[in-house]
Parts: C-alpha cells; sequence; structure tokens
C-alpha cells in the first residue's frame, strides 16, 4: 500500500474515533450497557465488474467474525474480520469465450460506528454502520484466477450499510447485514498481473449470523 494510502488510513481512523467518542460523551452509558456482542456470520458477498481487473460481476463466500462493544443503548463501536473465500465462475474476458475464473481470496479488517435505530425495542435492533480499514487481495497466479497475483496487495478499503439483530434469548441473537465495501488499491497493484490500471473495487455483502451477548 502506498503511503498516500497509510496516511488517508490514519485520518479516517483518528476521525472514525473522534467520532465514537463524541457520539459516546453526547449519549451517556444507558441503563442497560454497555456489553458485548460477538458474530460469526456467512452470505454472499459479490465484486463489481471494474475492468479489467474484474471483467465481470463475480460472487465470493464470505466468512466473518465480528465484535460489536456497545457504549449506550443506541452508540456502539465494531471491529470486523473478514475472510472472503473466491469461487469459480464462468465469465467472459474482452469479449472472448467464457472461462472459468475466480478472484484472489480477500482478506478484510475493518473498525466501524454503529448507531441503533431503536433503542428502547424489545427484541429487534435496526442499526445503520459506517467505518474503515484494509482489504488484502491475497496472491495466487494460478490461471483461473482473475487477476493472477505474485504479490499480495492491501488496499484502504471503506464500508457502510445497515442491518438489524433479533433477540431470541437474553444471550443469544440473529443479525442480518447488509454492507457495501470500496477497496483503493494503488495504482500499479495489479501490474503482476499483468494489467496497468487500478479503479476502486465495490463490493456488496450480504449476511446471516449469530450473536453471543456478554
Amino acid at each position: 500500500m502506498k503511503s498516500g494510502n497509510g496516511i488517508r488510513l490514519a485520518t479516517a481512523t483518528a476521525l472514525l474515533g473522534l467520532f465514537v467518542a463524541t457520539a459516546v460523551a453526547a449519549q451517556g452509558v444507558g441503563a442497560s450497557g454497555p456489553w458485548t456482542d460477538i458474530a460469526l456470520s456467512s452470505g454472499i458477498q459479490m465484486v463489481n465488474e471494474t475492468a479489467p481487473a474484474f471483467p465481470e460481476l463475480m460472487a465470493n463466500i464470505p466468512l466473518s467474525i465480528t465484535a460489536t462493544y456497545h457504549f449506550s443503548p443506541t452508540w456502539a463501536v465494531e471491529g470486523e474480520f473478514t475472510w472472503v473465500i473466491a469461487m469459480e465462475q464462468a465469465i467472459s474476458i474482452d469479449d472472448g469465450p467464457e472461462v472459468d475464473r475466480k478472484t484472489p481470496d480477500i482478506l478484510a479488517c475493518q473498525i466501524s460506528a454503529v448507531a441503533c435505530l431503536a433503542p428502547n425495542a424489545d427484541a429487534w435492533m435496526p442499526y445503520v454502520a459506517a467505518g474503515v480499514g484494509t482489504m488484502s487481495f491475497i496472491s495466487n497466479d494460478d490461471p483461473d484466477r482473475q487477476p493472477a497475483l505474485s504479490e499480495s496487495q492491501t488496499a484502504l478499503a471503506v464500508n457502510f450499510g445497515l442491518g438489524t439483530s433479533y433477540q431470541l434469548t437474553p444471550v443469544w441473537a440473529i443479525r442480518v447485514d447488509f454492507r457495501e465495501f470500496v477497496a483503493f488499491p494503488a495504482d500499479d497493484a495489479w501490474r503482476s498481473a499483468g494489467i496497468a490500471e487500478s479503479d476502486p473495487v465495490w463490493m456488496e455483502r450480504g449476511s446471516l449470523g449469530i450473536v453471543r451477548r456478554f
């Protein structure tokens, strides 16, 4: 990752921390807070067409572990680690015949601010979230990879989205989450795959998970 991306990441992280601290100071800790949720989830993550690196929409399987610390019934901060498992699919490259390809595997680390939209609800907890972190495209130069990378590439990435959890018992819940990710790879990120240019990569994820409250 270029130094410019590192500076942007540090700045964005500092601003996010300031936002969370300000929100917590304004809200205070509610009668039912603080508490921590640990969630395991999976679903589908789409990599949008970003030619020439990703010539078509491609679907992958994300596996995520998320830790959410609730300062109050309204505000929380969330840390998430995701492994995106590449799935092989038929795509067309440069309008040619279809070939079987899959993206590089992806590792994502994100920290987000979370705002609950119904803090006084009994079971449902709808929320919105936004955050920043990194996304790494793991090296694999096998011929079925698109792009085939001889070196891993780590990029600044942001996320925003919404979701809800539903309390099943005092300590167990289910969670549905919809998230948009945007990764900003370096200008030469795909050079090892023979691709000269690199644009922001947009990804959508829908996931379902189980939550344990502590």
